[in-house]
């Protein structure tokens, strides 16, 4: 294994112990990346750099690095390079120029409260390394490093893969500074102060919900027992499920814990990794689409990535014909133009809103199935009733998704289980013999 070389100055095995210096800090901020220029060629590079590492693609490399370096870099390299001129701020990537403001916040938050310590930023993938990074904290003279992922959340593909470039760069250290890396802080108070700082002044703003269903997926006593405990400005309820449970059994289950309180005239269906910009908060957007097209039984926005690159959330009725030509190199990602000249069959329930009767009339969703196809025989099912889904062309979301079945084994063959059981269900037969394969 390469070594670094020995930094300047260091003593030798014979020398007399040296007198230990003050020993000095340093954070290193770590968020995801961006390409160097909204370039194909520097898109490229990062996303074989992006989708090269085995935490955010759990397939063999000698299956993987073909397709990647062969087709999906270069095929996606020049389009998602358009997407990224589209939101390149004058300072460059907005990733990197929102966290380098954090980290000069830090900073000069750190040293009002007298912390002597060095801040400096890295990018997971691309530039700021995390490793050129932490040599400059080294230089710095920081003798204990703590190393902060940007990430509340834990995820292997976030947490756990910067834990990995922080451990590369010690693993090639003959003098290594005392590391620590911190962990996910869902739960952690000053984060929840600030997270609710927020929320409250955009209530002020854009007003509050009435009523919020709480669902704990997985069971945890002790935070159910604060968000119990707390005054909320509005009725909290919480459902803890003893064992984990679908999205849609969840989300039927709280439909009719909100009736059995009252009800309300509409339901929203959404997903955790969903945001909008302050002065776009869609729900407006959505409740008139339904109030103002005839026979409209399900509203949905635009969704976008980080990136402000349009996601295909609208889509045909997935027959094998279709996912064939979809999946293949040169397939067609969005099924759905812009323009919404032609009607989607379906839509993700990332983020969608019902009326209260037709949610009730339907059922909610199909329990059978696990994680992924509920959506689609829900649209199916309310268009077969006689409802339209309504794109609202004011509403506009930032969807961060997962796609864990790209990546995941297990994902997928749920994924494929659920497609199975779909094409096998009653609404699809109904959806087929009216036509919908074409």
């Amino acid at each position: 294994m390469y070594f670094y070389p020995e930094p300047a100055g260091a003593p030798k095995a014979a020398a007399p112990a040296p007198t230990l210096p003050t020993p000095r800090c340093g954070v290193l901020l770590i968020n995801l990346g961006s390409p160097a220029a909204p370039e194909p060629g520097t898109v490229r590079r990062y996303l074989a750099e992006f989708l090269s590492d085995r935490r955010v693609i759990e397939l063999s490399p000698w299956l993987w690095q073909p397709i990647l370096r062969a087709l999906i870099a270069p095929l996606r390299a020049s389009a998602s390079a358009a997407r990224y001129r589209a939101v390149w701020q004058p300072e460059g990537a907005p990733l990197l120029v929102h966290s380098k403001a954090q980290t000069k916040l830090l900073a000069g938050s750190l040293l009002q409260r007298g912390v002597r310590a060095k801040v400096r930023l890295a990018m997971r993938y691309g530039h700021p390394s995390v490793a050129g990074a932490l040599e400059r904290l080294k230089k710095d003279g920081c003798t204990h490093i703590l190393a902060v992922p940007m990430y509340p959340q834990y995820s292997a593909t976030t947490i756990g893969s910067a834990a990995d470039a922080v451990h590369a760069w010690a693993q090639r250290c003959r003098v290594q500074p005392a590391l620590r890396i911190s962990g996910s802080f869902p739960l952690f108070a000053p984060w929840l102060r600030a997270v609710a700082r927020h929320v409250r002044a955009y209530w002020q703003r854009q007003g509050q919900p009435q009523r919020v269903v709480l669902t704990l997926n997985i069971q945890e006593p002790g935070f159910a027992a604060r968000v119990r405990a707390a005054a909320w400005p509005f009725a909290a309820d919480i459902v803890e499920n003893p064992q984990p449970l679908g999205f849609g059994t969840n989300h039927n289950r709280a439909f009719a814990r909100n009736e059995s309180l009252g009800g309300s005239d509409f339901f929203a269906v959404l997903n955790p990794d969903i945001s909008w910009a302050e002065r776009e908060n869609p729900f407006a957007a959505l409740r008139a689409a339904l109030e103002n097209t005839p026979h409209a039984g399900l509203a949905y926005p635009q969704q976008f990535d980080e990136a402000g690159r349009r996601q295909d959330s609208e889509r045909l009725a997935p027959t094998p014909a279709r996912l064939l030509r979809r999946y293949a190199p040169w397939g067609q990602r969005h099924e759905i133009a812009p323009d919404g000249a032609r009607a989607p069959d379906w839509v993700n329930a990332a983020c969608i809103l019902l009326p209260r009767a037709v949610w009730a009339q339907l059922g909610g969703f199909d329990e059978g199935f696990r994680m992924y196809g509920e959506d689609v025989e829900l649209c199916l099912r309310l268009q077969l009733a006689g409802w339209r889904l309504v794109r609202a062309p004011h509403a506009r979301i930032t969807h961060s998704a997962g796609r864990a079945s790209h990546r995941n084994a297990r994902h997928f063959f749920w994924h494929l289980a659920s497609l199975w059981r779909l094409w096998h269900s009653p609404v699809w037969g109904q959806w087929l013999a009216r036509g919908g394969q074409s």
